[in-house]
C-alpha cells in the first residue's frame, strides 16, 4: 500500500495570490544622536586619565623615616598604576575618580 502526499502549490515560496511584497525603504542609522553622549563620556575618560596621571602624593610632612617614606612612595604610585591600569579596561571614570580621591585626600 502506497501513501501519497498532499503538497500545497504555495507552500515552496510561490507568492500567494492577492499578496504583494512589502515595500522597504532603507533608511540609515543617524548615529549624529551618539555622538554628544559619546564625546562627554570621552572628555570623563580624559579629565579622570589625566587626574590620575598627574596625582602626586605629598608624603614630606609625615614625620618618618627615608626607608619608611620611599616604601610608601612606591606603594603609592603602585596603586596609581593600577588604578590607571583599571581605567583602561574598564573605562569606568566615576569609580576611578573615587577611588583616586579616597587614595589621595
Amino acid at each position: 500500500m502506497k501513501k501519497e502526499y498532499s503538497v500545497n502549490k504555495y507552500q515552496f515560496g510561490t507568492v500567494m495570490p492577492g499578496t504583494q511584497p512589502v515595500a522597504f525603504e532603507y533608511k540609515p542609522l543617524g548615529l549624529e544622536a551618539f555622538a554628544q553622549p559619546i564625546a562627554q563620556k570621552q572628555k570623563m575618560f580624559d579629565v579622570t586619565l589625566d587626574a590620575v596621571d598627574s596625582a602626586s602624593f605629598n608624603i614630606d610632612g609625615f614625620d618618618i623615616d627615608k626607608g619608611s617614606s620611599d616604601k610608601l612612595n612606591a606603594e603609592l604610585i603602585e596603586q596609581k598604576n593600577f588604578l590607571i591600569k583599571q581605567l583602561q579596561e574598564t573605562g569606568n571614570s566615576k569609580e576611578i575618580a573615587r577611588r583616586l580621591k579616597k587614595l589621595n585626600p
